[in-house]
């Protein structure tokens, strides 16, 4: 078993699932509740939040350039004007031809005595994210610094009153036939636009542009707007590039649907209260409500970037798959609870390096017992891994 003492790699419940979900645009929906303002005013962007209704102990439920791997243009089995998260590459809603004019030149080879000359270096790169939904593309800016475009293809549901009536400092335009919300924010040496693109099933796409000091906040926001723009159009076409999984990949699962109550009854003091986050890619299990004292299970099927983490010696068989277990200690100073993470791999992505993987981490703040906590994981491991293609 792995085990983790550093609080520097441990996150808050909150910050563990924003890293496992699509992003939730929860501020389109508190604005039309009256509160965007006060985000608004505190220098939150309305949309972003990891907190929203349906949340389970404190945790939210949530929400270019064609791949080398898809077949080119092609529409989304869900229609043009609209996207489905389980079949659209999240990488090729960044037009690349929208940030040409904004991107520094491409590097000519590099030269090495008694070697050879290293590949050109192109400025625009093209990174999956963690989910399914999610895609990073980082780029050298033409007036100097880097600027990363983050991608999330939601699946949650936007209220109409939000978007007439949108939190403060937000502003909503249209865009081939499509509607898109606009936000600024500055702070931490960054500057940070954001841009949500509802489509015609008012389900919305986060686009986060962001800016290290060196780059100018026009030209950061302009980005944004171009990458957004581009992406209305190719969402309104149908032109969105479909990525290509392995038959018994885990892109179709639905966690929430899979896990049994009996294996989630096996977890001590855990009320089973199922709620899927926005793409249903992940599900939280708790009770309703900010209890930071209770038990949480999430379970959650996505992509990662590297291999199964430890010694392939150390890793032990669960429901007949190789999989990781590690233990991360509690911190009490940052309001951390102890927690054990289960986690197996399934099939590579073509032409990446990642590969799909299905989790379950326990969290238990009552529970100082490394063993229990961990038994408590498998044995929902087990029962989720059973369910997994084979």
């Amino acid at each position: 078993m792995l085990r983790t003492t550093a609080p520097r790699v441990r996150t808050s419940r909150a910050q563990l699932l924003r890293t496992t979900t699509a992003v939730a645009f929860a501020g389109l929906l508190v604005s039309a509740c009256g509160s965007g303002g006060d985000d608004a005013g505190s220098g939150k962007p309305p949309f972003g939040s990891t907190e929203q209704p349906g949340a389970v102990g404190g945790v939210s439920s949530g929400v270019g350039k064609p791949s080398s791997s898809a077949s080119g243009k092609g529409d989304t089995t869900s229609g043009k004007g609209k996207i489905d998260v389980r079949t659209v590459d999240p990488c090729s809603f960044v037009a690349h031809e929208a940030l040409t004019s904004y991107a520094a030149a491409k590097s000519p080879p590099a030269t090495r005595p008694g070697a050879s000359p290293l590949p050109a270096k192109d400025p625009i790169t093209s990174n999956p994210g963690v989910t399914y939904n999610s895609c990073t593309v980082n780029m050298l800016a033409a007036v100097g610094g880097s600027v990363d475009v983050a991608v999330d293809l939601a699946d949650i549901a936007v209220e109409e009153k939000a978007l007439a009536e949108p939190a403060k400092g937000a502003t909503v335009r249209e865009a081939n036939g499509l509607r898109i919300v606009s936000f600024t924010h500055e702070g931490d040496g960054t500057t940070s636009c954001q841009r949500a693109l509802v489509d015609k099933d008012m389900k919305a796409t986060k686009v986060d542009v962001r800016g290290n000091a060196a780059a100018a906040r026009a030209d950061v926001c302009a980005i944004a707007d171009a990458v957004v723009e581009a992406g209305s159009k190719l969402v309104a076409d149908g032109g969105l590039a479909v990525r290509t999984y392995a038959p018994k990949s885990f892109v179709k699962l639905r966690p929430c649907d899979e896990v049994s109550d009996s294996a989630l009854a096996k977890v001590p003091g855990l009320a089973i209260n199922k709620v899927p986050n926005a793409t249903g890619f992940n599900c939280s299990v708790g009770p309703a409500g900010n209890d930071a004292n209770a038990t949480v299970v999430l379970v959650r099927v996505g992509l990662r970037t590297s291999a199964l983490a430890g010694d392939p010696a150390k890793q032990v068989q669960i429901a007949g798959r190789a999989s990781t277990v590690e233990y991360e200690e509690a911190a009490p100073a940052y309001r951390l609870p102890g927690r054990c993470s289960v986690a197996t791999t399934g099939a590579a992505l073509a032409d990446t390096k990642s590969a799909e993987i299905a989790e379950v981490v326990v969290l238990a703040p009552s529970e100082p017992n490394e063993e229990k906590v961990c038994a408590a994981a498998k044995e929902v491991a087990a029962d989720f891994w059973g369910k997994l293609p084979k």
